[in-house]
């Protein structure tokens, strides 16, 4: 099914290939992903671009809790 996208879908992917640093590609991508219309024939593009997304966001940190907090009895 084809993904019958617009034209301001295109010129943002240009501005995708241009940019430089990562915090700018991933700001495109969102816009790209905000452009796409939302049906069956685009669900793979949608996914290609929130997978793209995901590995531009920093790690978070995750909290772990030392095992004396854990062993402990209140």
């Amino acid at each position: 099914m084809p993904a019958n996208l617009p034209p301001q879908y295109f010129e943002t992917e240009r501005k995708l290939k241009t940019a430089k640093t990562l915090q700018e590609k991933r700001i495109i991508l969102e816009e790209l992903l905000s452009l796409v219309p939302k049906h069956k024939g685009t669900e793979k593009l949608q996914a290609l671009l929130k997978t793209k997304i995901a590995k531009l966001k920093p790690p978070l940190k995750k909290n772990r809790r030392s095992p004396d907090i854990l062993s402990r009895s209140t």
